[in-house]
């Protein structure tokens, strides 16, 4: 099956009216520009058809046009298969600054990845917070940061890259 190409974008925070869980964000599916008004969307956590109402919040989609739509059936289909598989696997970890996929064999770890642990990226040396949605995000956390212990791994970090980098030229 052809994956369809996405654009993402930032909406003003909204509670999914199926599952309530927060939404902030939109991708744009085989069009350009960002969601407006109307357009569909599928809830990232249940699956369920949405629509943007005139202020851009989230509505339950009931326009029988879109309800018996092949094509928006078939993504919303897209969007359980994918949500079944996240069940099972997991999200791929991705660093917050570098958008790469760490390895898999964090997901593994013993002890495992537990909410609240830090990461520092393999790639770019930026240190990621694993948080109770099991994603990782960017570390806030200034004390925490400029910790001895943080400033030291990610020196540790920065030296593995410019190792590779000097051995890839």
């Amino acid at each position: 099956m052809k994956r369809a190409e996405t654009a993402d974008f930032h909406v003003p925070a909204r509670l999914c009216p199926s599952c309530f869980e927060q939404l902030d964000g939109a991708s744009k599916i085989d069009s350009e520009g960002a969601p407006v008004p109307g357009d569909v969307s599928f809830c990232i956590y249940c699956a369920a058809m949405l629509r943007f109402g005139d202020d851009m919040a989230l509505v339950a989609e009931d326009r029988p046009e879109s309800l018996n739509d092949p094509k928006l059936l078939e993504m919303q289909q897209q969007v359980k298969t994918f949500l079944e598989e996240v069940k099972r696997n997991g999200l791929p970890l991705r660093c917050y600054a570098c958008e790469r996929t760490l390895p898999e064999e964090l997901k593994k770890l013993s002890p495992p990845l537990e909410p609240g642990m830090c990461i520092v990226c393999a790639f770019c040396a930026a240190v990621n917070l694993y948080n109770t949605r099991r994603q990782l995000v960017e570390l806030t956390d200034e004390e925490l940061l400029n910790s001895e212990e943080m400033r030291a791994a990610v020196a540790l970090v920065q030296e593995s890259i410019d190792k590779r980098k000097a051995h890839a030229h």
